[in-house]
């Protein structure tokens, strides 16, 4: 969660699945957190051989005022390529839809490219109700020369 709140609780998430054999994706978000605790939790990843990051800027938990070293989720890609390179397979989120604090959908798709050029793999898709808008959102993708698989969220 937001700030490591749930931290423990996907550590164990992780070790339980991790020790079944089933593949896992932990979702790391970075707002109001700093670069030494995410350094050590990727470093832990790494050890219990992750591959994979669902990396995600995160909300700013109730009453926290400061947004962190890692403010934004390309900030957070960028600093999980310096610190591991090319190990973790990095994943972030897209919004077809348009992020709801976005200023416009340019701003929001601008913000996506940053992801990629910080070192994204690929993108997961925010829920969505007009399909239309994920094409349009892949096209616009393709136009930018970004690409990179972007699999669209569904909620059944």
């Amino acid at each position: 969660g937001a700030g490591g709140s749930t931290r423990e609780r996907t550590l164990a998430a992780i070790e339980d699945f991790n020790g079944k054999g089933t593949p896992v994706a932990p979702h790391l978000s970075c707002i109001g957190d700093d670069k030494t605790r995410i350094a050590e939790l990727l470093d832990l990843y790494k050890a219990q051989g992750i591959d994979r990051i669902v990396a995600l800027r995160g909300d700013l938990p109730s009453g926290q005022v400061g947004l962190g070293e890692l403010p934004y989720a390309q900030d957070l890609v960028r600093f999980i390529r310096e610190h591991s390179g090319d190990h973790f397979h990095i994943e972030v989120a897209a919004y077809p839809e348009m992020h709801p604090q976005a200023e416009s959908l340019d701003s929001d798709i601008q913000r996506f490219i940053e992801k990629v050029q910080a070192g994204a793999n690929a993108g997961i898709t925010q829920f969505f109700f007009n399909p239309d808008s994920y094409f349009y959102f892949i096209e616009r993708l393709e136009k930018a020369g970004i690409n990179i698989p972007v699999a669209p969220g569904i909620m059944p």
